[in-house]
């Protein structure tokens, strides 16, 4: 309700994407982290997080990425975008220490996002050969 009162501050859709990833849930994490990643700063003189905008709503979309499934989950363009995006963010604006295990969660992304695109040709290539018969 609070993202819905004020849908310009990535607080209240921070913290929604932050419980499910330590509920473990990465597909939900992901879907709401994204949001409070792509959300600029707002520019208001009260009330402000410049870390959340800066930092941590990249790095909590990477833990997130984490605890998605790679036999189940999947990844579109957009979302890939969005990771690829949240790495390279985490990576210039936060501290080594929050970096550190980064990189292999953009690495299991690419897994997801590669194994996602492979099904999805599979699955074109099937159509189109049952088209022909």
């Amino acid at each position: 309700r609070a993202w819905e009162l004020d849908p310009p501050r990535a607080d209240a859709v921070f913290y929604i994407g932050q419980h499910f990833r330590l509920r473990r849930d990465g597909k939900n994490a992901v879907k709401y982290l994204r949001k409070a990643a792509a959300l600029p700063m707002p520019k208001r003189k009260n009330y402000q997080w410049p870390e959340l905008y800066h930092c941590l709503a990249h790095l909590e979309l990477m833990r997130g990425v984490y605890w998605l499934n790679e036999e189940t989950d999947t990844l579109s363009g957009s979302a890939w975008k969005d990771i690829k995006k949240a790495y390279h963010t985490v990576m210039s604006n936060c501290e080594p220490g929050d970096r550190r295990d980064v990189g292999s969660f953009y690495d299991k992304g690419k897994r997801i996002r590669e194994k996602t695109k492979r099904e999805k040709k599979e699955k074109a290539d099937k159509k189109k050969s049952s088209e022909v018969s």
